[in-house]
């Protein structure tokens, strides 16, 4: 009777503080793919050659994005350890991906290279830093503990702005961050 009221208790305190964790992890993943999707805007014109490049590159990052953010989903409903390793394999494909994709990259325009780079970075360092998170947050999980994650979307969002963006106000508008009250499941038509 003790540990049915102990678990009760747990829930009611502590699941929720790990489940706005879990949130902060899907915004995060949410925020990297409007920073890959809005690369070629937040450049602008370029010659044909390398709008294609950037384009390409874009769409690799997002392909890449939406798995880890499926793969993230499918974790966060089961917390299974063969679920976690998935979202792990995704992020690692991603990154191989990304980087394959880089290191052929060929950009005439050197104002777009530099932005491209800072993206690539951006991205990477989403990347990474969820990585290197989720196995805490599985142990945070597994103990219902609070957990925080070393990057926020609201940190990603930042650094579009300062290293792609450069202070442009219209390109910065493109990356938006979840506000105070933002509803996931609304957002995304999910119940």
């Amino acid at each position: 009777m003790r540990k049915a009221i102990a678990v009760v208790l747990l829930c009611v305190f502590c699941v929720p503080t790990v489940g706005c964790n879990s949130n902060e992890v899907f915004d995060d993943i949410n925020v990297a793919i409007q920073i890959a999707t809005s690369i070629g805007e937040a450049i602008g014109s370029v010659s044909p050659a390398d709008e294609a490049v950037i384009q390409s590159l874009s769409t690799t990052a997002t392909a890449g994005l939406n798995v880890v953010q499926a793969a993230y989903n499918q974790y966060e409903q089961s917390g299974a350890t063969t679920d976690l390793q998935k979202v792990q394999a995704a992020i690692a494909a991603a990154q191989s991906q990304l980087q394959a994709a880089m290191a052929a990259v060929h950009i005439e325009d050197p104002v777009s290279q530099q932005k491209v780079k800072n993206w690539f970075n951006v991205i990477t360092g989403a990347l990474n830093a969820i990585l290197a998170a989720l196995p805490a947050f599985q142990a945070a999980q597994a103990n219902a503990r609070a957990f925080t994650i070393p990057v926020t979307a609201q940190g990603l969002q930042s650094r579009w702005e300062k290293e792609v963006c450069d202070g442009n106000a219209k390109c910065a508008k493109l990356v938006r961050t979840p506000r105070h009250g933002w509803n996931r499941a609304a957002h995304f038509g999910k119940q």
